[in-house]
């Protein structure tokens, strides 16, 4: 079973965590490495408060789907294409441009597909 963090007066699960971490250059972000045990806010209680760890429903926390990898890398292909163009760049091939939009729209309607199956939608 998970757990999650709550201000121990209110209860709220808005609470903005005190913590240390280090700069991971391999992820390009940074890590959380360890939770302090004071100096938490409740914005519900407006003030610092204590943490309490409560269980949760495995279903509340759901990882990364592979529907949101596809819509990322739909993201990146978007950016890749506006960056492209905004350099004066254009496509010389136009089969090549095709070729990309039929790979766009492909991986739109499998993303699609996939948050479909996921949710239960």
């Amino acid at each position: 079973m998970k757990s999650m963090p709550v201000c121990y007066h209110c209860k709220s699960k808005d609470v903005s965590l005190s913590v240390s971490a280090f700069w991971n250059p391999a992820k390009g972000m940074a890590e959380v490495e360890d939770i302090h045990d004071k100096g938490h806010y409740c914005p519900d209680c407006d003030g610092e408060t204590r943490l309490e760890w409560v269980e949760i429903d495995e279903p509340d926390v759901k990882p990364p789907t592979s529907a949101m990898s596809m819509v990322i890398a739909i993201e990146d292909v978007l950016d890749n294409h506006v960056l492209f163009h905004s350099r004066g760049g254009s496509h010389s091939n136009q089969r090549e441009a095709a070729e990309s939009l039929n790979h766009l729209s492909e991986m739109i309607a499998k993303a699609k597909k996939e948050y479909l199956n996921e949710t239960g939608y």
